[in-house]
């Protein structure tokens, strides 16, 4: 998928080169969207290696891919659009060993952005978006055997939910750099279906075991990751 996405956005501007000039347009709308998001997080992937060795895990848990949901507001004057709005990413994975335990991992993401997009041809665009998000994580163990108990006392604390009830726990900045299709349809074509391939990679880190509700306190890898997710968001706006 990702050469994909990447064929996609430099396809973008070799069609903007070559297209007609682009006719005024001007509208405001708020959009909802859902997309899927692959994400890599290196840290704490480290991290969970480290953490499904422990209980000898078949194979290990790794930042799972998930879905993300957005509410955006956009205004567009001509080529310019300005954007802003909030997301939330949501993802999980259950791993087992052969003795029947299994771990789960749950990470979330949350937060505001704000961008432009240019129409440099009729319902082409390309554009970015700056934002801040927070992320957090739960581990649970379930059916775990008597030995991956004593490693569950020996190995875990919890935190109480700490990680997830404070807000900038985990917040990291990010950019996001996107490429699209709109489709109008309705009265005077206000209202649009958009098709979004996108890449996101945040230039800040944030603390792995911060954010968790549970915490390796043995742990003594690295522990600061950033975030990098790209994927895809289908969207559709209402015109206002």
């Amino acid at each position: 998928m990702k050469k994909v996405i990447v064929f996609l956005m430099l396809l973008l501007p070799a069609i903007v080169l070559n297209a007609q000039k682009n006719t005024t347009s001007t509208g405001k709308g708020l959009a909802i969207s859902i997309g899927y998001s692959k994400q890599d997080q290196r840290e704490l992937n480290s991290y969970l290696k480290v953490l499904s060795d422990s209980f000898s895990l078949i194979s290990p848990l790794t930042a799972p891919d998930g879905i993300n949901f957005e509410l955006e507001y956009r205004s567009r004057v001509n080529k310019t659009e300005f954007i802003a709005g909030g997301g939330i990413f949501s993802s999980a994975s259950v791993k087992k060993a052969n003795d029947g335990s299994s771990v789960k991992v749950k990470t979330n993401q949350t937060g505001i952005y704000f961008g432009v997009n240019f129409f440099p041809v009729k319902n082409i665009f390309i554009g970015s978006t700056l934002g801040a998000f927070d992320n957090t994580g739960k581990l649970t163990f379930d059916n775990l055997s008597a030995t991956n108990t004593g490693v569950l006392t020996r190995l875990i604390s919890t935190t109480d939910d700490e990680g997830l009830k404070n807000v900038f726990s985990g917040y990291v900045v990010n950019l996001k750099l996107q490429a699209g299709l709109r489709f109008p349809f309705g009265k005077n074509r206000k209202n649009d279906f958009r098709f979004t391939p996108y890449y996101n990679k945040s230039f800040t880190k944030y603390n792995v075991l911060n954010g968790f509700d549970k915490q390796m306190t043995s742990y003594t890898g690295a522990t600061k990751t950033g975030v990098t997710s790209y994927g895809v968001n289908v969207s559709m706006m209402f015109g206002i």
